[in-house]
């Protein structure tokens, strides 16, 4: 394992030297290859298999990572999904050499167990917080999430929270703004739950994403621009014959 803090090794600074460059900022983009909003993730695999939140990546036609070092790289497909637990895995298209990846945690931390997150907060790339697991909490029909005092923000989303020993215990995944300090991660034993049965590109993902979406269609046409992405025109065709017939209500 390339990445993990060796046995001697303590405090923050050193867990957050060996963690950062497994941690990117995703870059979400339209049809017109126009920056949407971003968000965070991290590696997991030697061969570029990444999560994120599943939020992150809703209604994006195209989308890539960017590394602690500036190095950028696309997105190239969608493998697993979990819409109720916010997670996507996907696969980013980078040499084997270039990548870092952490280790996930399959047990749930403990009430006051110290985490670190690392993170894009409002666009501020690898942010480092630090605070304490406040309270584990399973969400009926969602799953296994807990409330932690580390500071997240948009931006932090799909980030990794991680113990002292550099594991992944989490992803940040949501805030309540109607409080201090409700920060919230799902465990990253969901990540285990996740069942690698998609092999879609991720204009293919965002074409079947948006027929759960009223009115997705006019985004698909907006500025009178052809949905030609990758060049699946004749899938687009199919999804609008299919859109028109099933919500006639929902002109383009």
């Amino acid at each position: 394992i390339n990445h993990t803090v060796s046995a001697g090794e303590t405090g923050l600074t050193k867990i957050v030297k060996e963690i950062s460059p497994a941690v990117v900022t995703v870059f979400r983009y339209n049809m017109n290859k126009q920056v949407t909003g971003m968000g965070s993730g991290f590696f997991i695999s030697k061969e570029g298999q990444l999560i994120t939140n599943h939020h992150v990546l809703a209604g994006a036609f195209y989308a890539e990572v960017k590394t602690i070092n500036g190095d950028i790289y696309p997105i190239t497909r969608i493998v697993a999904e979990s819409k109720t637990a916010d997670l996507l895995k996907v696969v980013v298209d980078i040499p084997e050499n270039k990548v870092k990846w952490l280790i996930l945690k399959d047990t749930l931390p403990l009430i006051a167990e110290r985490v670190i997150v690392i993170g894009t907060p409002l666009g501020l790339e690898h942010t480092v917080t630090e605070g304490i697991v406040s309270a584990v909490r399973f969400i009926p029909g969602r799953g296994e999430f807990f409330q932690m005092s580390a500071p997240i923000s948009q931006g932090s989303s799909g980030g990794p929270v991680m113990n002292t020993k550099g594991d992944v215990t989490g992803i940040s995944t949501f805030i309540m703004y109607m409080g201090q300090n409700l920060n919230f991660a799902v465990s990253s034993r969901e990540i285990g739950n996740l069942t690698d049965d998609i092999n879609l590109s991720l204009s293919e993902w965002a074409l079947g994403e948006s027929r759960n979406h009223p009115g997705m269609a006019e985004k698909l046409c907006e500025n009178d621009v052809s949905f030609t992405v990758e060049g699946k025109t004749q899938k687009a065709l199919e999804y609008y014959r299919d859109k028109t017939t099933k919500m006639p209500k929902d002109h383009m």
